[in-house]
């Protein structure tokens, strides 16, 4: 899916230094859908906009990603990042 965006292997650091943005900054904003509570923490989801790169420079794409808050405000990713 990555490389539909225009990402490679070489890209992985970036592309995760991306996602920690984009997460932190919507949770930020309130913008995330919540979803169950249970013993593994609140379970929420967050779509976001990344610009593609390489071939796809000029697209951008709709993404969500699922994750789960746990005690004292981690956040963990909880499902791959999906392209709408």
């Amino acid at each position: 899916m990555m490389r539909t965006m225009g990402y490679n292997i070489d890209n992985a650091e970036y592309v995760y230094g991306l996602l920690c943005d984009a997460i932190e900054k919507e949770f930020k904003k309130g913008n995330y859908k919540l979803g169950v509570l249970d013993i593994h923490g609140q379970h929420f989801a967050i779509d976001f906009v990344l610009d593609g790169i390489n071939d796809h420079a000029e697209e951008k794409f709709n993404c969500h990603v699922g994750c789960v808050t746990w005690p004292y405000a981690k956040i963990k990713v909880a499902t791959p990042l999906v392209k709408d």
